[in-house]
């Protein structure tokens, strides 16, 4: 499977690049919008046009200065920029709290010796409330 711009290249697998549209069979080149290591060695193999040809336009360093070439210009009044974007229906509000994260506090039980009380501890085998449980039960049965 070979011609000028269909090529298989042989790695780990063996893939099909195609140069004129652009296209691997990893999928790399597509999803990157540049392309992967088998589309450099096709790109080499051929040898027609420079590798920078099969680069898309936003990725060069052309694009990259004309995206700045125009300062950002700074918001005068930060809480004016606020109240502006609450009146705007377009412009999602973040939520008032913010939650904790990790799990939550849990509620610790006072000791004697800071007022707290006891739990009553129900026995297993008899059903009375008491000091003792199913394993300390000395009741008959």
């Amino acid at each position: 499977m070979s011609s000028e711009t269909l090529l298989e290249v042989h790695a780990e697998k063996s893939v099909a690049v195609d140069l004129e549209n652009g296209t691997c069979s990893c999928r790399q080149w597509q999803i990157n919008s540049f392309p992967c290591s088998h589309a450099l060695a096709a790109i080499q193999k051929v040898g027609d046009l420079p590798v920078y040809a099969y680069i898309e336009y936003f990725h060069t360093c052309q694009s990259y200065i004309e995206a700045y070439a125009y300062g950002i210009q700074p918001i005068p009044n930060i809480d004016k920029f606020y109240v502006d974007a609450a009146t705007s229906s377009a412009v999602v509000q973040p939520p008032l709290v913010r939650r904790p994260s990790g799990l939550p506090k849990s509620v610790q039980m006072k000791s004697a010796a800071e007022g707290g009380t006891r739990r009553a501890i129900r026995c297993g085998r008899c059903g009375q409330l008491g000091r003792h449980n199913k394993a300390t039960c000395t009741a008959p049965i």
